[in-house]
């Protein structure tokens, strides 16, 4: 009986002040109880705590990762490497440089690629691709109209590196498609009439040509 009346009483007295709720926790604190409110303020203190332990225990993994990071042995370049790409670069830049078009076809795909490249090693293109199926109409063969699967405009920075890793001449294209996003390339030779690389799409994989627009 004791206990419920001043449990009563607590609960009007954390409603209406802070102190009220101090006064409370003393006055039960040799009951070994806490009025209702009491015990939401402290458990929500609980959670509080909690959390802000879990966001420092995060921090110092974070800044301890941070600190074995920067110990950790410097990237080695390889000098043949450089001088390899800078090679590469000399004789096969200006040629990439222009408006490149390839065009493949089977009897159920058709694949359009078209690519700007500029002396500042950025790029613009497009890429097309458009199927269709074979149906049966009438216990015969028909072929649908074509759908296009693909119609995207591409932007994004190119350039050419050797990789001794590899031992391959490569083409770094990177976009804003995910058809294509970071794409590294064989580079396998460039003139002024063709440029043959590997395809940049999955859709049409292996080495393919482009004509000088």
């Amino acid at each position: 009986m004791l206990i419920s009346l001043l449990t009563c009483t607590c609960e009007k007295r954390c409603l209406s002040t802070y102190k009220g709720m101090k006064k409370c926790a003393y006055s039960l604190a040799s009951l070994g109880k806490q009025c209702y409110i009491c015990n939401i303020i402290t458990n929500y203190f609980k959670l509080i705590l909690l959390m802000f332990m879990k966001i420092l225990a995060y921090v110092l993994f974070a800044f301890s990762a941070l600190l074995a990071s920067c110990h950790r042995a410097p990237i080695v370049v390889n000098a043949d490497e450089i001088a390899a790409t800078k090679q590469l670069n000399e004789k096969y830049h200006d040629l990439i440089v222009g408006h490149w078009h390839h065009f493949s076809q089977t009897e159920l795909t058709e694949v359009t690629q078209e690519f700007v490249f500029k002396t500042d090693g950025t790029y613009t293109g497009h890429i097309l691709y458009r199927s269709r199926k074979q149906v049966m109409v009438g216990g015969k063969p028909v072929l649908t109209d074509w759908t296009k699967q693909i119609d995207e405009d591409l932007e994004g920075q190119w350039g050419l590196m050797y990789s001794k890793s590899q031992s391959r001449n490569l083409l770094r294209l990177s976009s804003n498609s995910h058809f294509i996003g970071m794409g590294i390339i064989e580079f396998f030779d460039a003139n002024q009439s063709k440029l043959i690389i590997e395809s940049p799409l999955a859709i049409e994989s292996g080495r393919i040509e482009f004509s000088r627009k």
